[in-house]
């Protein structure tokens, strides 16, 4: 399956509005092949959330801001993965240690899957490569899970929802790194105002990719659609009262349009 954007070296460059060409930046289309099903959800959320807010912050940032502004947003994104890639590690060892304490061997067992699937990632900076390997060493981690689901040592209920954790955490990763690439933006679009320190997810309004629905009922690993949130009714605008004139009911029920985000 390739989910990447075709490009051919003979298509003609795309004209913006304005008379110009768009910019031609450098990639290189990279096969991946993920074996689980958890893997390839996240794959297919969180790939392209993550590899252009990197892009943004390589690339784009930088032409922007100070050279000290961009170093700190990119100091941010690369702490948020080496993170990630500790407690993947981590996490990687339990699970070995348990197998063992059960006499399995992970390195043994020929773990096979019914549907792999194979992705193009569209590589255009060098953490976009790292978020593919997270998402790959992720994929090896499922695979320990089933060992030990199918083994008969992690019930159910625990398998299930760890499995959920995991792909929540990458994805919100994900979101994460779109979030201090945009608040990186919009400070060096400022000029006098500097990166902002705390870039705490609850700080900021950005989406996060789509998170998988936490498991209700312990049973095989849950593959839900976020919920649906509720839109609210429209409200039914007000008679206007006799000899009131226009522009008060104009004014009573005017909403203020949302700050354009820079």
């Amino acid at each position: 399956m390739d989910i990447g954007t075709q490009r051919t070296a003979n298509t003609p460059a795309k004209r913006t509005s304005g008379g110009g060409t768009q910019k031609s930046h450098p990639y290189f289309p990279q096969k991946v092949v993920l074996q689980s099903l958890h893997a390839q959800r996240v794959f297919e959320r969180g790939f392209e959330v993550c590899a252009g807010s990197f892009f943004i912050l390589a690339i784009v940032l930088p032409t922007l801001a100070t050279k000290e502004q961009a170093l700190e947003a990119q100091g941010m994104a690369d702490e948020r993965f080496n993170s990630a890639f500790r407690e993947l590690g981590a996490e990687a060892e339990r699970l070995a240690q348990l197998a063992e304490s059960h006499g399995i061997d992970m390195a043994s067992v020929g773990m096979a899957y019914t549907a792999p699937q194979e992705f193009s990632a569209e590589i255009t900076s060098p953490n976009a490569v790292r978020y593919v390997a997270l998402i790959r060493e992720f994929d090896k981690l499922v695979a320990s899970f089933d060992v030990l689901f199918l083994s008969g040592v992690m019930p159910n209920a625990d398998y299930s929802l760890q499995i959920y954790e995991w792909k929540r955490k990458l994805l919100r990763l994900a979101g994460d790194i779109r979030k201090i690439s945009g608040r990186a933006m919009a400070s060096a679009r400022r000029k006098d105002m500097p990166i902002p320190s705390e870039l705490a997810p609850a700080a900021v309004a950005d989406s996060q990719p789509a998170e998988p629905q936490s498991p209700s009922t312990p049973v095989a690993v849950p593959e839900g659609e976020p919920p649906a949130v509720a839109t609210p009714a429209p409200i039914s605008p007000r008679k206007r009262r006799a000899g009131a004139p226009a522009a008060a009911e104009t004014d009573a029920f005017a909403v203020a349009a949302p700050a354009e985000v820079t």
